[in-house]
């Protein structure tokens, strides 16, 4: 199992290999975060070798409708984020502004710096970004994350 201070090391390659494998969350259900909350869940590689945390977080007092999902690898790596909060902008390090739903995927030298507009990107469908259940079923299996048949949606 790859630790922390390893993950610092990450090239593009190891990333599109981790971007890629099968994974399986470990958790028997999930119960998603309400409003105001945010929960963590255990992720494996299907051979078991390698680690993730899957995280939604819904902390936001100003913007309610406010969520991100993100796959992370060796605890502190973002490989991908989704960002639902619309009002919030975001620079990417070319110095280009976007507005708007977006989703960062890590790129080596540059880790989770680059996002990219949901509609900038055809195989990043989404069928409805305000339903976070339907979302959150959709972003886990972009990541190729198994994920239990029980979900909890939010309230």
């Amino acid at each position: 199992m790859v630790g922390i201070e390893a993950s610092k090391l990450l090239t593009q390659e190891t990333v599109d290999r981790l971007l890629k494998i099968n994974k399986k969350c470990v958790e028997p259900e999930i119960k998603l975060p309400p409003q105001g909350k945010e929960s963590s869940y255990d992720v494996v590689s299907e051979d078991g070798r390698e680690q993730f945390l899957l995280d939604v977080n819904r902390v936001g007092v100003i913007k309610l409708s406010r969520c991100t999902m993100q796959e992370r690898y060796a605890v502190s790596e973002q490989l991908i984020r989704l960002d639902l909060d619309e009002s919030k902008p975001h620079r990417n390090p070319d110095g280009i502004v976007i507005c708007g739903a977006h989703i960062h995927i890590y790129k080596a030298g540059y880790n989770d710096a680059w996002a990219y507009l949901l509609a900038e990107l055809p195989e990043f469908k989404f069928s409805d970004t305000q339903d976070i259940t339907q979302t959150f079923i959709e972003f886990c299996s972009f990541c190729n994350i198994d994920i239990p048949d029980v979900i909890q949606g939010t309230f």
